[in-house]
């Protein structure tokens, strides 16, 4: 657990809250509390969500995924091509500048 956090396990919205507190200082407690029960509906959702925050908050800044990041040029220029492959088979263009 984190110092100063409440138990994931016990309070998983209290865990949340706590988080997102520390990022956006201006938002109300409940409406943290009132958006973390409409989009994680159950409580295994919450204490999962609760617990992947606890282990990195930096995602609540930075929005990076924890999946690992492909290690080279070649890997990052393999998941461009195939999502410009998966976009062109739906009929999608891609975005002007990107």
């Amino acid at each position: 657990m984190t110092a100063g956090l409440p138990d994931v396990l016990a309070d998983p919205v209290g865990v949340i809250v706590a988080l997102v507190a520390g990022v956006e200082p201006a938002m109300s407690r409940t409406t943290v509390e009132d958006l973390v029960i409409s989009v994680a509906g159950g409580r295994a959702k919450r204490r999962k969500l609760a617990g992947a925050l606890a282990g990195r908050p930096a995602v609540l800044a930075d929005g990076r995924s924890p999946a690992p990041q492909p290690c080279s040029a070649a890997g990052r220029t393999g998941i461009a091509e195939s999502a410009a492959r998966a976009a062109s088979a739906a009929g999608l263009a891609a975005a002007p500048g990107r």
